[in-house]
């Protein structure tokens, strides 16, 4: 449950991050100071991100991959402008990946995933976590780092988890 100022509570889905300039990789580090990425194995899709935007220097990431490469390539990165990044369990193996291309809320939440990271248009950030814990995390660590965001609730209108 997230305790609102007012008083209530909310249950979420997530947490939505929108940006004024590009601070995509300001996003994903500050993700990585909530979400310990090394405790995954990360499904990523449609990712168009560059270590060197100047020189055109893209980052290939595709299919399931550590979070310690992940993390490493976040390091790295100067410019995300897609990406979608789903969090599965470290210890599970990987016959317990299977379906983790979660396509709705409803398939996230039957699956083993336990973050979907949706980044488009460079501005745009949807974190769907199962985790309240999680979403408070960052939304903490967001408020901190100065970045507007909004709880994602049960009246969410994205229909699908997918960035194109």
């Amino acid at each position: 449950m997230f305790r609102l100022k007012e008083g209530f509570y909310l249950e979420s889905r997530g947490i939505e991050i929108i940006l004024d300039t590009d601070g995509s990789t300001q996003v994903l580090q500050m993700l990585s100071n909530c979400i310990n990425f090394r405790r995954y194995n990360w499904f990523i899709k449609h990712l168009d991100a560059y270590a060197n935007i100047i020189a055109n220097e893209p980052i290939y990431l595709d299919g399931i991959v550590s979070g310690n490469v992940l993390e490493r390539e976040i390091n790295r990165m100067d410019y995300c402008i897609f990406g979608k990044f789903v969090a599965i369990p470290a210890k599970l193996n990987k016959g317990n990946h299977e379906n983790i291309d979660v396509s709705t809320y409803e398939e996230f939440v039957q699956s083993n995933a336990e973050i979907v990271i949706l980044n488009w248009d460079v501005y745009n950030f949807d974190i769907y976590c199962k985790s309240e814990e999680t979403i408070q995390e960052i939304a903490l660590n967001a408020e901190q780092s100065g970045l507007k965001y909004e709880l994602i609730d049960e009246n969410d209108s994205r229909t699908r988890l997918n960035v194109w």
